[in-house]
Parts: C-alpha cells; sequence; structure tokens
C-alpha cells in the first residue's frame, strides 16, 4: 500500500531509442517493465545475484516504448509491504509512467546503455571487459543499476539516459 507519492521530474515529448527491459506483468491498464534487479542484464551474459538499483516502467497495455512519442514521469513511493516472514516494512523506492504525448516531434531522446565486466582470478586466463558510453555532455542519468556475482568477479551495469538530441551510443572492449 502507498503511503505517500510525489513527482519528482516530468519529461514531455520523450522518444525512446531503445527499451530492452523485462516484462514482470500485465495489468488492466498498464504493462510493468522491469529495469535492474537480481538477474537482470541488457547483453544477457555475466547477471549476479547481488544488486543495486530496481526500477518499475509503467507503460500503457497494448502499447510498445519505442513506438511513438511519451510523456515520461520519474515517481517516489513511500510504501508499507510485508516480507516472507510476515513482517511489515516501509520502503522508499523510485519508478517511472509513461503516457501518451500530445506532440508530433520529439524534444527528448531516452535510451537505455550499459556494460558487463568478468576477471579471473589472480589474472591467469582471458579478461572481458565491455561498456557503452555517450560522448555528450548535456546527457543526464535518470537511474542506474548494477549487478554482480557474490564473488565479484563479474557482473553487469546499466544506465537510463536522456538528453534533448539523439543519443549516439559508443562502445569499447571486447563483445
Amino acid at each position: 500500500m502507498a503511503l505517500e507519492r510525489k513527482v519528482l521530474e516530468v519529461y514531455e515529448g520523450v522518444k525512446f531509442q531503445n527499451f530492452p527491459l523485462v516484462e514482470q506483468k500485465k495489468g488492466k491498464n498498464s504493462t510493468i517493465w522491469i529495469f535492474g534487479g537480481r538477474y537482470f542484464s541488457l547483453f544477457g551474459v555475466w547477471e549476479g545475484v547481488e544488486y543495486s538499483g530496481r526500477y518499475r516502467f509503467h507503460v500503457p497495455s497494448g502499447k510498445l516504448a519505442t513506438d511513438g512519442i511519451w510523456n515520461l514521469r520519474k515517481m517516489w513511493e513511500r510504501v508499507q509491504i510485508t516480507d516472507a516472514q510476515g513482517i511489515r516494512k516501509e520502503l522508499e523506492r523510485e519508478y517511472f509512467v509513461l503516457e501518451p504525448s500530445e506532440l508530433d516531434t520529439p524534444r527528448f531522446f531516452a535510451a537505455f546503455i550499459g556494460g558487463y565486466y568478468k576477471w579471473t582470478f589472480l589474472g591467469v586466463g582471458r579478461d572481458r571487459d565491455f561498456r557503452q558510453y555517450v560522448d555528450d555532455p548535456t546527457v543526464m542519468v535518470l537511474a542506474s543499476i548494477s549487478n554482480s556475482c557474490r564473488s565479484g568477479r563479474y557482473g553487469n551495469f546499466a544506465n537510463f539516459v536522456i538528453a534533448s538530441n539523439p543519443i549516439e551510443v559508443q562502445s569499447m572492449g571486447v563483445k
């Protein structure tokens, strides 16, 4: 149950360049997509169980985020939950809501970028490191996530970014 909610940021006229999220649940009016969490990876390799950051994206049912132009709201809420042991807790979390925009041309462009890493103990063997980046100072990061295995030898990271110009993603490392 939500105890308190507030709008943190609003962006009108957002065009998504990619939307590689995991569908969690379909509702009557919206579909919930997950960015981050326990086994999330943009690339499908080296997901881990230790994580930081998990965001929900509420998209109107039957719509694809990459189709059309959206109004994007970043929200904050304080909720009361009951955990697996039956103990009531209060959590604070952020999430995003997409609503259809009436604009014909986008004012903002949004994308998901990230990377992964893997290294061996004692430097024996082949290390892997790959990351995407944007070389534009006007790009803003709206959300960041990461996860790794328990030993920290491999994992991945990702950012949800937004800019007023189309986002040109560059990469470096071994893919």
